[in-house]
């Protein structure tokens, strides 16, 4: 499957008056999926030492400041590192994010929201890629497969914003999920309802997914300082999660069979408020077909992720 990170840029380019200014040593990776130049001096015409690839760690330890717009993206001239290379850079195609690699957990999987600024990048373009879509109508959730591409620019707001939006314009819609197999997954509608998974929260006692003639329980392990989650079919269970903040909000985005294997299968969301204005969480995905012995389930593929805005 052929999917391309598109940076959204136009071609302005402005210098003004250079001045060096020491600071610590500060990693980032580089945003457009075609790479950046590190060059040997801070300009564009400069002679290219290497070009460094989409996601790859530069460190910086001090800007020259061009006060510089690039393909109408902020920036300054950044000396940085590479590897064993040292040169210079335009920060405007750099980001603080962190690169999620799928062999962390399982690199046959990957989980990645739709329409969030990026605090983790999960996207893989050699995994097959499907949208998991909530139908209106039905009540119901559908797996499509989807072509994919990464739109991503930098927000005034500060963070990189990014969507993972389909290709084909017949599809309609924004899934709640991409996630990416490489495995081909079983296409169509579930049968578990939005209105079933609504009511199975951290707050209740616990939570029954009925699912292919077994009744799957979701429980909250209540301890004297955190929380746990449990998933029971009667006869084995399973810790899933431990050490829940006894504040945060726990829901169940989707409960039923993903990898067909006719087995039950999970994402849940654990919410957290800080107080501070800011909101995060994280997303777990777990799958039947990976399971160990003695699990109903395995942790796949986790996504980190916070509140913001794009412009």
């Amino acid at each position: 499957m052929k999917s391309a990170l598109i940076l959204i840029l136009s071609s302005v380019l402005l210098e003004g008056f250079c001045q060096q200014t020491n600071r610590p040593e500060i990693f980032y990776r580089v945003i457009p999926v075609n790479g950046i130049n590190l060059r040997e001096q801070p300009r564009l015409n400069s002679r290219v030492i290497v070009s460094v690839p989409f996601a790859n760690q530069v460190s910086t330890t001090e800007i020259v400041k061009y006060d510089t717009i690039i393909d109408s993206s902020n920036g300054n001239w950044i000396r940085a590192k590479y590897k064993n290379h040292s040169g210079y850079l335009f920060s405007g195609f750099i980001e603080d994010y962190n690169y999620v690699e799928g062999s962390s957990i399982n690199s046959s999987y990957r989980l990645q929201p739709e329409g969030l600024i990026i605090t983790e990048l999960s996207y893989d373009p050699e995994l097959h890629w499907y949208g998991l879509y909530h139908d209106i109508t039905s009540d119901l959730y559908e797996l499509k497969s989807v072509e994919v591409e990464l739109i991503s620019y930098k927000s005034t707001v500060g963070g990189l914003c990014a969507n993972l939006s389909i290709e084909n314009p017949n599809r309609s819609g924004n899934p709640g999920f991409f996630i990416g197999s490489s495995i081909n997954l079983t296409l169509g509608l579930k049968n578990t309802s939005r209105n079933t998974l609504l009511k199975c929260l951290s707050k209740a006692d616990e939570c029954t997914i009925p699912f292919e003639g077994i009744d799957y329980s979701i429980l909250l392990e209540d301890s004297e300082n955190k929380n746990g989650l449990k998933i029971t079919n009667g006869n084995d269970e399973q810790l899933l999660l431990s050490g829940i903040s006894k504040s945060a909000f726990l829901s169940l985005k989707f409960a039923e069979d993903i990898d067909g294997d006719n087995k039950l299968d999970l994402i849940l969301d654990v919410y957290n408020n800080t107080g501070d204005g800011s909101q995060g969480g994280k997303y777990y995905m777990f799958l039947s077909s990976e399971a160990k012995a003695g699990n109903l389930v395995e942790l796949v593929s986790t996504y980190n992720w916070s509140t913001g805005g794009c412009d």
